[in-house]
Order: C-alpha cells, then structure tokens, then sequence
C-alpha cells in the first residue's frame, strides 16, 4: 500500500465500502452465513498457510544456523590438523 497514492488508497477503500453495504443489504441471512463460513474457512487457510512459511523460516533458519557451526567447526579442524605440520 506503500507505493499508491492517497487517491488510489481512497478509491480502493470506496470500492470495500460499496461492496460491504451492497452485501449487508442485499443478502439474506442465510445468504450471509454461508459468506461469513466461507470467510471463516479462507481465515484458516490462511492461519495454516502463515504457520507454514513461519515453519519454514524457522527451518531455514536453523539449517543457516548448522551450516555456520559445521563450517567453523571443519575450519578449526583443519587448522588444527594443518598445525602439527609446522611445529
């Protein structure tokens, strides 16, 4: 939303606002219910989907993590090996 211009963010938000009273009233109840389960049902597929990139992210995270100890750990091993050569 950064990169829009105040008209372009207002013009976004008169078009919500239509939308929204047009369904509050033109749908009937059951109409409603069955937009607010499917609004429901999209907010977890969400959740799940967020809960994996975070997952995911914290997978990565760990691996860069691993990655790091065993390069040092291989560094320090061969330094330590190479110095036996020099003393």
């Amino acid at each position: 939303m950064h990169e829009l211009s105040l008209e372009e963010k207002l013009a976004g938000l008169e078009d919500q606002l239509q939308l929204r009273n047009w369904l509050f009233f033109n749908l009937d109840k059951k109409q409603k219910s069955n937009i607010l389960a499917l609004i429901q049902f999209a907010k977890l597929q969400f959740e799940n989907m967020f809960n994996h990139y975070q997952l995911q992210i914290d997978f990565i995270n760990k691996m860069i993590e691993e990655l790091k100890t065993q390069e040092n750990a291989q560094t320090k091993l061969t330094k330590e090996d190479l110095q036996k050569y020099f003393d």
